[in-house]
């Protein structure tokens, strides 16, 4: 090959590789792209504070199962009975201690009309020894389905009863029972036991005139007067 030759194919190939002045349309998609990559930072920006934000609420969280654990661990120190239901119920009735219903605080019974009466189906029977000196039968029986509950047996009680009686899975054999509630709030408070051999339904009259019924009370569904007096806090202000 010739120099000319060689020569007048490096000049058309110089001139193929000539770059132009960028155009219009080049500037367009340079800014379109700058805006892309714009936009693609604000979203990183947001997307880091959304995980700042969910960091923050889940600590938020673990602040306040912290605070309420503490608040509870405090009450369980300071106040023994309020996790020890019986206690509140039981623990230093006298005769004329009134037994409140712990969810709405109505009048139940006195001190006096706890009546003790003894099960063989009890699963355990303890005695609570009283600051009046009497003596409390706390008995713990288990229904069908394996709930367990400790009741104590009155004389008579300012309950709601609810017939007709059932006769079956009694607690007390020779008895049949209707659950009890309280009449103000209609809270759970235990279960009226009456003779077997009585007709389902009864009067509330003959219920509590009868001397062989007796009532058998839930004892944490229950609170004592002096006790619940004891929770209240008077203000300082109003002390003289």
């Amino acid at each position: 090959m010739s120099n000319k030759s060689i020569i007048q194919r490096v000049k058309i190939v110089d001139s193929c590789c000539v770059f132009r002045e960028p155009n219009d349309t080049d500037r367009c998609s340079v800014d379109a792209l700058s805006r892309i990559k714009t936009k693609l930072r604000s979203l990183r920006v947001h997307v880091r504070a959304m995980r700042c934000k969910r960091g923050l609420w889940l600590l938020v969280k673990q602040l306040e199962t912290f605070i309420s654990m503490q608040y509870i661990y405090f009450v369980l120190l300071i106040y023994p009975a309020a996790y020890r239901p019986g206690e509140a119920c039981a623990a230093g009735t006298s005769a004329d201690t009134l037994l409140l219903c712990r969810a709405c605080g109505h009048e139940l019974a006195a001190g006096t009309d706890i009546h003790f009466v003894p099960s063989r189906l009890a699963l355990s029977s303890r005695n609570d020894t009283l600051l009046g000196g009497r003596r409390v039968n706390v008995q713990l029986f288990e229904n069908p389905h394996g709930h367990r509950f400790e009741v104590i047996t009155f004389r008579k009680a300012d309950v709601a009863q609810h017939w007709p009686a059932d006769k079956r899975f009694s607690w007390f054999p020779g008895y049949s029972w209707t659950v009890a509630t309280c009449p103000r709030c209609n809270s759970h408070l235990g279960w009226a036991f009456q003779p077997i051999d009585w007709p389902d339904t009864i009067t509330k009259t003959r219920f509590e005139e009868s001397e062989h019924t007796f009532l058998a009370l839930i004892t944490h569904q229950m609170l004592r007067e002096d006790f619940a007096s004891s929770l209240l806090m008077t203000p300082k202000s109003f002390v003289s």
